[in-house]
């Protein structure tokens, strides 16, 4: 500055809350920091001296003509003028024009961040800040709706516009980028100068569509809604709905939702219609709108809102639409069935049996309600009468091959599965209903683990959307497809929100993350899983969770817990894994130092699965019996037992690692760290490898940058926002305990200790 020949200026411009201010503070403090002035008058002046002019949206005319006078005539040097404003004022228009072609102003233009600079924030929160720092920071301080600095904001840009371009935005507001039903929101004639006034403010945007005009950024367009009364948006949606009474249904149930009245027919039919096309979230809201409008209660509506809740995992008041279709029509077997499948997926079994009790046997609820004792034996009878009576349906058919497969009668499962496949398969995938979750467990527990995953992952619709999910992670867990795996039982948590379905989805994600070499996270997941089944009836799913943490309990070295989970799922396991379970308990009690006890267990899971052609359990109890021979010296024995020719990846992993510690093979135990994540079978082998002599890996790079899962990222991010797990479940629309879940898989990825190291890490990864 003190080398200056004249006067320098510096124009600093952009949106409301894009950095101007904040600029300047620190163009002040840096000048103040080196001993030079800091003046924010407009008077000629004396070098040396920093010159701040901010705001010159709203400056008076005396002060923009003395700057005007300072750009025509700068003073000598030293002195550094800064000015800041969102547009140029027109009143300083030439004299900047004349000044910058003299070269003696910096042009400091301020946009959005990008979205690489606000990963830490969030997608949602980039989508609704569009970037601005202060929207951005805003929204993170404050969990939910249009923050109130944001609100001042926007409302004191409202108030510089004219009432007939303030009007027509907020019109904009209802009526979104068309510009005729922003017009017909408003309730005023068209009006091209109020249109050129908001786009000049800067609260409308261009599109490049013709008449198409969209706001700023998202969270201006709340803010300016919520600036409007209740009773200005009730006619002002109305008025939007009828100009779109020629249009589709989907573009009037947005505006009939927030204005039709009680009663009122055609309102009703319309979103039901939209909503008969629309996403479950949304459906579920517009079926809810239209049943609110009824003066009756009607199972056309009511079975669909069921229906997008229970897609949402909104099970109670799934039940609940469900119990008022049936009150209305008493004894119609589908709701009952329906109702009934709720109730099994809420955990009350009792319920559910007695609801469906007066069914015919055949009937598919039945079949079902068998599956959840479970009764193998009433399943496989009904379902041969089931798929009698009606041999259309793929249900029938998956659940019978799910029972023969169960007790390793696979010639006649494969039959009745390719009955259910051919069904499934031509069925488009909006009118499976609960087919394909069916289908993909029978495929499973049929050992086709490959087809299982293909059904799967056919879209899902209803209360089975989760269980779904669950059956996936356990599918491509046993595929060794770990971190895939990982991700759907996620997912399945994320969704869960009652105790039944969190309990099962949580008992995976704990055996997951304990063969992945997550212990403490195992044990957490774990914990949960056993205390919420603790409160349920006893059914399939509360067995399947028991034995599920009684293998978890076991990898994570809590033998006594273990056995404990495993005396809960009581014996009324299918052979196959009943033998699973025996192995999971010999090895518990070998653990705890009672050998003969663990050799009776295995010899028991061994005796079970003589002459039952399923290979997974004859893989499990092969590894077991070879790894008590190789305790026992027998190393040429335990060789030869060992499952390495397993088709199912983890248990030819260990297969291979056994035959590895008995034979001394390096082939062997390279073989066993084959599959990515298997973090025990990969440690285990790495020891005997340089015990050996061999080079060997160390420990298996588990989580580089940016392999959090996305759910797990969006956590991160807002940790290092400093929210808190409460603020954070709120956002994310969670359990506090799902997010504690999340949090200690994040802390092992990443390999920190505290919430303010994730901040960090954060903060360097994306830097």
């Amino acid at each position: 500055m003190r080398e200056l020949a004249s006067a320098a200026f510096i124009t600093v411009h952009g949106e409301p809350g894009i950095g101007k201010t904040r600029l300047l503070r620190e163009l002040a403090d840096i000048a103040r920091a080196h001993g030079v002035p800091v003046d924010e008058g407009t008077e000629v002046p004396r070098p040396p001296v920093v010159v701040i002019a901010d705001d010159l949206d709203d400056a008076e005319p005396d002060t923009l003509e003395a700057i005007a006078r300072l750009l025509r005539t700068p003073p000598r040097g030293g002195v550094l003028i800064a000015l800041a404003y969102r547009r140029p004022p027109a009143a300083l228009a030439t004299a900047l024009d004349v000044a910058t072609r003299r070269g003696i102003v910096t042009d400091l233009p301020l946009a959005p961040l990008a979205p690489e600079d606000t990963v830490a924030y969030g997608a949602a929160l980039q989508r609704l800040s569009g970037g601005n720092p202060f929207y951005l920071l805003e929204l993170a301080r404050h969990a939910g709706g249009v923050p109130p600095a944001i609100t001042t904001s926007v409302a004191g840009e409202l108030a510089r516009l004219s009432e007939p371009a303030r009007a027509l935005v907020r019109g904009a507001a209802v009526g979104r980028e068309r510009l005729d039903l922003a017009v017909a929101a408003a309730g005023v004639p068209e009006d091209l100068a109020a249109l050129d006034e908001a786009v000049e403010a800067g609260l409308l945007v261009p599109t490049g569509v013709p008449r198409h005009y969209r706001f700023r950024h998202p969270i201006v367009r709340m803010a300016v809604y919520d600036d409007t009364s209740p009773g200005w948006r009730l006619a002002a949606h109305a008025r939007v709905a009828d100009a779109l009474r020629s249009g589709p249904a989907r573009a009037r149930a947005h505006h009939l939702e927030r204005c039709a009245k009680a009663g009122d027919e055609e309102a009703v039919a319309v979103l039901a219609e939209a909503a008969s096309q629309a996403p479950p979230e949304t459906a579920a809201r517009w079926y809810a709108a239209a049943q609110r409008l009824k003066r009756d209660r009607r199972r056309s509506l009511l079975v669909p809102l069921a229906n997008a809740l229970a897609t949402t995992g909104q099970l109670e008041k799934s039940l609940q639409a469900l119990r008022e279709a049936l009150a209305l029509v008493p004894g119609d077997r589908r709701l009952i069935a329906a109702v009934a499948t709720c109730e099994h997926l809420l955990g009350r079994y009792a319920t559910a049996h007695a609801r469906i009790s007066a069914l015919p046997e055949h009937d598919v609820a039945l079949l079902v309600d068998a599956l959840y004792e479970p009764d193998y034996a009433a399943l496989k009878s009904r379902a041969k009468r089931a798929v009698v009576a009606e041999p259309d349906n793929a249900t029938a058919w998956a659940l019978l091959a799910l029972a023969h497969g169960t007790v390793g009668e696979l010639t006649t499962a494969e039959e009745a599965l390719q009955e259910a496949v051919a069904i499934v398969d031509a069925t488009p995938d909006e009118q499976l209903v609960d087919s394909a979750y069916y289908l993909g467990f029978a495929e499973y527990m049929c050992e086709r683990d490959v087809d299982a995953i293909r059904h799967l992952r056919r879209p899902a619709q209803g209360p089975l959307k989760l269980p779904m999910l669950v059956g996936l992670a356990h599918a491509l867990e046993r595929q060794g497809r770990l971190p895939e795996a990982m991700e759907a039982a996620e997912r399945a948590v994320d969704l869960a929100r009652h105790d039944q379905l969190l309990s099962w989805a949580r008992a995976e994600e704990a055996y997951i993350a304990a063969v992945m070499g997550q212990r403490e996270r195992a044990l957490d997941a774990a914990d949960e899983a056993v205390a919420l089944a603790g409160r349920l009836d006893a059914s399939f799913l509360t067995i399947a969770t028991h034995a599920l943490t009684a293998a978890t309990f076991l990898e994570a070295g809590r033998p006594e817990r273990s056995l404990q989970q495993a005396r809960l799922a009581g014996d009324k396991l299918d052979p196959g894994r009943r033998a699973l379970l025996l192995v999971v308990q010999g090895f518990a009690e070998g653990m705890l130092g009672r050998p003969a006890a663990a050799v009776e267990c295995v010899e028991r899971a061994w005796a079970l699965v003589q002459g039952l052609p399923l290979q997974v359990p004859q893989a499990m109890v092969g590894n077991a019996r070879a790894r008590f021979a190789l305790l026992a010296g027998d190393r040429e024995g335990a060789a030869a037992l060992a499952a390495a020719d397993s088709p199912f990846p983890l248990y030819a992993a260990e297969g291979h690692l056994i035959r590895g510690l008995a034979l001394g093979s390096t082939e062997d135990l390279v073989a066993a760290q084959a599959v990515p994540g298997a973090q025990r079978l990969h440690d285990e082998a790495a020891r005997e490898l340089r015990r050996l002599g061999h080079a060997a890996p160390g420990r298996q790079r588990r989580f580089a940058r940016g392999e959090l899962s996305g759910r797990e990222r969006e956590i991160a991010e807002l940790v290092a926002q400093g929210r808190s797990n409460r603020e954070i479940a709120g956002t994310l629309f969670l359990a506090e305990k799902t997010i504690e879940g999340h949090l200690t898989n994040i802390f092992s990825k990443l390999g920190v200790r505290s919430r303010a190291e994730v901040a960090a890490y954060m903060a360097r990864a994306y830097a």
